[in-house]
């Protein structure tokens, strides 16, 4: 494996170590998100359980003024429907009052639905939500269901979750529900936050890299080049690379200048004896000649 990492080089190798973890955290956010995502509908179903709890809560309060014979059962019904008809929380999000066996007793938006039995209704996936819920409450007191319903103002059926309660004094079940839009809308606003702030350390990791690997890249090259030069005859041995750091590149810049310095000064001795030995050699020629000369004369 190493041998095959070591076909590329060195700059593409720090790029992909870089590029892995660049992977790795978006992997690590696409999963941290995804369960983000799922827990944030959790906390949105707890906080419909709580909101319908505080109905039940008052429910509980107007029983207590019927058994203390300050109401009626009738006067505490009527008066907890119209108190709860008037309930809105997040602006247009409502509550409405059914019985065990799936009639409608109030709603807010939707009083056409008002005395009739909706365990029949059907979403526009052919879902029997209310009967699902119903059935829920009537064996557990309590349950929630997903499906399609019409927005106040609008006919167009969009994805909603619901929670149902069962007031077990009057035979009443309170419920109500938040459209999954809006608690997407709320997890993107809090995800591109995250996202953002994820990209921006991205970018600083990228340029912290991309600056490593030119301070690791850029002298390798120089040396290489250099080196190339004088093993083709063609390099300057007076040249010195700039020593710069205290990392083994440092190192191995340091350790080239004195390996240049020694062959230049071989080389300079080198030349000296040449030089030397040329001129011995020129004076032992021109005895030579004369030495011949005078020999020429004598005979």
């Amino acid at each position: 494996m190493e041998m095959l990492f070591r076909r590329f080089p060195i700059q593409h190798r720090i790029w992909f170590i870089q590029l892995l973890a660049l992977l790795g955290m978006a992997l690590m956010l696409f999963i941290v998100l995804k369960q983000e995502r799922a827990s944030f509908t959790e906390l949105k179903k707890t906080e419909l359980q709580h909101l319908t709890e505080s109905v039940i809560s008052q429910l509980e309060s107007m029983q207590k003024q019927v058994d203390a014979g300050a109401l009626t059962l009738v006067q505490a019904q009527s008066q907890a429907k119209e108190l709860v008809r008037a309930m809105r929380f997040n602006g247009t999000d409502y509550y409405w009052i059914q019985d065990f066996k799936g009639q409608m007793l109030m709603h807010p938006i939707k009083a056409s639905l008002e005395g009739k039995d909706i365990t029949g209704l059907k979403d526009v996936k052919d879902k029997l939500f209310f009967a699902s819920m119903t059935r829920q409450v009537r064996d557990k007191g309590e349950g929630s269901e997903r499906y399609y319903w019409s927005r106040p103002g609008s006919e167009k059926p969009v994805p909603k979750l619901s929670y149902l309660k069962a007031f077990q004094p009057w035979g009443w079940a309170v419920g109500t529900g938040v459209y999954i839009d809006d608690i997407e809308n709320l997890f993107w606003k809090q995800a591109i936050s995250v996202l953002i702030s994820a990209s921006v350390l991205m970018g600083i990791l990228f340029t912290i890299g991309y600056l490593l690997a030119r301070s690791i890249t850029r002298p390798l090259v120089t040396t290489v080049n250099t080196l190339k030069d004088i093993s083709e005859g063609e390099g300057d041995l007076t040249v010195r690379l700039r020593v710069r750091g205290n990392d083994e590149i440092t190192g191995l810049t340091r350790y080239f200048n004195a390996f240049a310095e020694k062959v230049h000064d071989v080389v300079s001795q080198v030349n000296t004896a040449s030089a030397t030995l040329s001129a011995s050699a020129e004076e032992l020629s021109r005895i030579t000649d004369e030495g011949s000369r005078s020999i020429a004369v004598a005979t």
